[in-house]
């Protein structure tokens, strides 16, 4: 699993159900969060790069017909936005398209 902009990890947490959870802070408001993880690389406080590896796609409890998968959330001014609007976007570019 890639980080899809550069930025900062401000959590990293353990579900049972949910597996392993990255969150990171992309400045701009932007926020990513990543979950359905195992063998993560990174720590609160961690400093990533675009494209940088974060952790491994895994299963999860939760939805074990999906088999090895990630569940990806946005939030960009604070509101829920679908992932897929922002590819191909520059961070500085994702605030004004909301």
């Amino acid at each position: 699993v890639l980080a899809i902009y550069s930025g900062k990890v401000i959590s990293v947490t353990n579900d049972e159900l949910a597996g392993s959870t990255i969150v990171i802070d992309h400045g701009n408001n932007v926020i990513s969060n990543y979950s359905s993880l195992t063998d993560v690389k990174v720590s609160v406080g961690d400093v990533v790069s675009q494209g940088m590896t974060i952790a491994t796609a895994s299963t999860s409890i939760l939805d074990t017909e999906a088999g090895v998968h990630l569940f990806l959330q946005t939030k960009v001014d604070g509101e829920y936005v679908n992932p897929v609007s922002l590819i191909g976007k520059q961070i500085e570019e994702v605030s004004e398209s909301k």
